[in-house]
């Protein structure tokens, strides 16, 4: 079988090849485990998941090295520690676990190997001081950063300049930094923060470096693919190719770079910075489907927003409405061929309303729903109130004076003059 991918480095469909067909190495970025992940994080895991279970099916199970990584130590999981009061590890294995339960409910397979970047603090270390020995990275205020100006092919990967990489960096430019562009391998820590001895004073290591490190130290110096999201593309994945390369003598860290698309609410991605995300508990109790329905028939957040909304969803008896894949896009298409939503059809509504009443009272026809007194005349007492049913202030019929049309522009019949309701 002959596989193909999009190789983010070239911009090309190239055929794959292994460097050993007997140990194919691939390396994902995995969560920042301060927090529940939303069903945006679960994209990488779930199409990556499925490449190593291909690679797996071609060069053996026993021949494939998928390693998916662990942050677990960021600014954003000591804000969330001192805000409860706990160590890092708390908050840490607390949200590891149900990260992996998350993933385990979406059907996705495990990695091989599950690094954790404070087990691996000696090895970033050691890179740091080659990578200073070499003259690719210098030490200043207790900070390691790298030095951008010593790599030439910097930005290669994400083919951005210089303007745009100093505008896209995560930190502020510093007073001192060689260069604009230059990135933390190293940085101190306070007293209330966690931090490990190193030869520039106690401090943490920075987020691009550990990587680097966990994948050097579990797949080599070199490995076959290096996959995640196109959000990582820059400055992350831009870094640790030339953290990587320097401290390795010039190897080439990935052969294939590959990337999946965001998950998108109303064209924009899903992020925690823009409030528009949700939990995988909480899009699987609110649309009363399971994780798995999430994972390949919701093709968007929009959907399911949708069945969250709308109880027509819910029913099991709807037929399956066709799904539109963009072509040009990597994201997936949120516009459906039709939407059966209550509120775009009042005719929808009020049928709803009466299959709602006859299933509370057990009623089988139509007569018998006219009989019962749901939709009763009221001419001939004149008053509502002594025409109401008690089961009126759960289930609220939509006047029939308003005549609704079907779609097959067929008129309900026979139509009394007065709806029973509050």
């Amino acid at each position: 079988m002959k596989l193909q991918l999009h190789n983010t480095l070239t911009r090309r469909v190239e055929a794959f090849s292994a460097q050993d067909p007997s140990r194919v190495t691939m390396y994902l970025c995995g969560p920042t485990v301060y927090n529940y992940v939303h069903i945006g994080n679960a994209r990488g895991p779930v199409v990556f998941g499925l490449l190593a279970r291909l690679l797996k099916r071609i060069y053996g199970a026993t021949h494939v090295v998928y390693a998916r990584n662990i942050t677990d130590v960021d600014d954003k999981i000591n804000a969330a520690a001192a805000e409860l009061g706990v160590p890092i590890g708390v908050i840490t294995q607390r949200y590891a676990k149900a990260y992996a339960e998350d993933m385990a409910k979406l059907g996705v397979d495990a990695p091989d190997v599950v690094p954790y970047a404070t087990q691996h603090i000696d090895r970033i270390i050691t890179m740091c001081e080659r990578l200073i020995a070499d003259g690719h990275a210098y030490a200043a205020e207790g900070h390691v950063l790298f030095d951008v100006s010593s790599y030439a092919q910097y930005g290669h990967l994400s083919r951005r300049s210089r303007e745009d990489m100093i505008d896209g960096a995560r930190v502020e430019v510093a007073p001192y930094k060689k260069n604009a562009a230059d990135f933390v391998l190293w940085k101190p820590s306070t007293p209330d923060l966690p931090g490990w001895d190193s030869p520039w004073g106690r401090g943490r290591p920075g987020w691009h470096i550990e990587c680097s490190a966990m994948t050097a130290a579990h797949l080599g110096e070199t490995i076959d693919i290096h996959a995640g999201g196109n959000d990582l593309m820059f400055p992350h994945h831009e870094n640790e190719v030339a953290q990587s390369t320097c401290a390795h003598g010039g190897k080439v860290f990935a052969r294939y770079w590959v990337h999946n698309g965001m998950l998108t609410v109303e064209g924009r991605k899903m992020s925690k910075s823009l409030g528009n995300t949700m939990q995988l508990t909480t899009a699987s109790r609110s649309t009363g489907r399971s994780p798995r329905w999430i994972r390949h028939g919701a093709r968007s957040m929009a959907g399911i927003r949708r069945c969250a909304t709308c109880p027509l969803y819910r029913r099991r008896n709807l037929p399956k409405y066709r799904r539109r894949f963009s072509k040009r896009s990597p994201t997936i298409s949120t516009r459906p061929r039709r939407l059966p939503c209550l509120r775009a059809s009042p005719t929808m509504h009020a049928k709803l309303q009466i299959h709602k009443y006859r299933k509370t009272q057990k009623l089988r026809s139509w007569p018998q729903v006219l009989s019962s007194g749901c939709c009763r005349s009221s001419r001939s007492s004149g008053s509502r109130a002594a025409t109401t049913p008690a089961h009126s202030t759960r289930h609220r019929c939509r006047p029939w004076s308003t005549r609704v049309r079907l779609r097959n522009s067929r008129r309900i019949s026979p139509r009394p003059t007065a709806c029973a309701r509050n």
